[in-house]
């Protein structure tokens, strides 16, 4: 069984819809700009510069939407610059006895970050849960980084998070969220996933190595 951050993730909102997209590989299909969005604006906090040219060899939706979502995050990007490292970097190992296989998108000066977009900036102390995961965007960013730090031996992780709508008065929506790696951190997120990747893995088990 291998396993990433994202199984986990869709286990803790649905065992069942974890069952039909990883034992069943029953997967529902989306057709929207999400990935050209967030692919453009990696690139930008990067660089700085626009890449329109990857509109130029990929199937795109609904262009005046991608392009007005895109603007309004280049807007709240401001002032928010992640270095250029190595990207899209493959992490890979065992945690708990299970193998996990993801990638991260850039890594500099052994510091792992990773870009996401949100409608609003996520609050550590935030009461609701996100329906697909059962667990709030702090929560889900807590995860992903302690898999990657725990996979690559890197001691702090970072979100650059920013917000894809534009507010009335223009205000600026970004942040970056950091963790550093603890050796107390890290049997808190034992003590909670371990016993979630050991229930997985007997599903697994159970259903396709009869």
């Amino acid at each position: 069984m291998n396993c990433s951050q994202s199984q986990i993730k869709t286990f803790c909102g649905s065992k069942a819809k974890w069952a039909g997209q990883y034992i069943l590989w029953i997967k529902d299909e989306y057709a929207n700009d999400s990935l050209l969005i967030w692919s453009m604006l990696e690139h930008y906090l990067m660089t700085g510069e626009d890449n329109y040219e990857i509109l130029t060899d990929k199937p795109v939706y609904d262009m005046e939407k991608l392009l007005e979502t895109y603007d309004d995050l280049k807007h709240n990007a401001q002032g928010l610059s992640m270095p250029r490292g190595d990207t899209q970097v493959k992490v890979e190992g065992e945690i708990n006895g299970v193998k996990f296989v993801w990638y991260l998108d850039n890594l500099h000066d052994w510091i792992c970050w990773d870009v996401k977009t949100a409608h609003y900036l996520s609050k550590e102390d935030q009461s609701g849960v996100n329906q697909w995961s059962n667990m709030t965007y702090f929560q889900e960013y807590e995860l992903q980084l302690w898999i990657y730090m725990k996979l690559g031996g890197f001691k702090v992780g970072r979100i650059a998070e920013v917000g894809k709508f534009r507010y009335k008065d223009q205000r600026v929506c970004n942040q970056i969220i950091e963790y550093v790696w603890s050796d107390e951190w890290d049997k808190k997120m034992c003590d909670k996933f371990f016993p979630i990747i050991d229930e997985m893995k007997e599903l697994y088990d159970k259903h396709l190595n009869k």
